[in-house]
This record gives structure tokens, sequence and C-alpha cells, in this order.
């Protein structure tokens, strides 16, 4: 009997770079595409943020913004989908670095 081999875990997953931006602030973040487009990822993404602003009590600039503006003062967007995970992470960096978001850690 023939022995099956294991099936290897992709490593050329997509990811999504995506912004929240409430008044003029704005924060840039990344996710795993994990849904069928990558706005829904996004919003999954900023579900997961909601969640740890309440449970958890960071002072991280986000959460901080959160909780004094409400989470239904911010909006996301995608702002690029790219293809590896070195690649999109270099990307937000260099995203992050151009733009100096406010609600980023500093």
């Amino acid at each position: 009997m023939e022995q099956k081999t294991r099936r290897r875990k992709r490593c050329d997953r997509s990811y999504v770079i995506y912004q929240l931006q409430v008044n003029d602030q704005i924060y840039i973040g990344i996710t795993a595409r994990t849904q069928s487009t990558a706005l829904k990822s996004v919003c999954d993404r900023w579900k997961k943020h909601q969640s740890r602003c309440r449970s958890e009590q960071k002072s991280w600039p986000l959460y901080n913004a959160m909780r004094k503006y409400g989470v239904e003062a911010f909006e996301y967007s995608v702002v690029e989908t790219l293809r590896g995970r070195a690649a999109a992470y270099a990307r937000e960096r260099e995203i992050i670095r151009d733009l100096n978001p406010q609600l980023n850690l500093a």
C-alpha cells in the first residue's frame, strides 16, 4: 500500500495592507487574505481590533483612539494586496515610513 505524502503548506499567501482612519488620523496594518475578497479580510481584522480594544487594557495609540472616538467613527480601506509574506511586510514598513501614521506604534 502506497503511503500518502503530506501536502506542503503554502508559503506564497496573499497579504492585505489596510488603512484605518478616524478624523485626520490613520493607522496602517497588514493581515493575511483569508476571505474571498481583500475587503472582507480587512473587515475581519477590524473586528479583531475591536475585540482586543474591549478585552485588553493596552494603551496603544490605535486603541486609545478607538476608546475616545468610538469604533463607529472609523473607516477602513484596502491600500494594497501583495503575494508573499516577506514582500508584504517590507511594503508595509515602507508605507509606514512614508506616511508616518499617527496611530501606529512609535
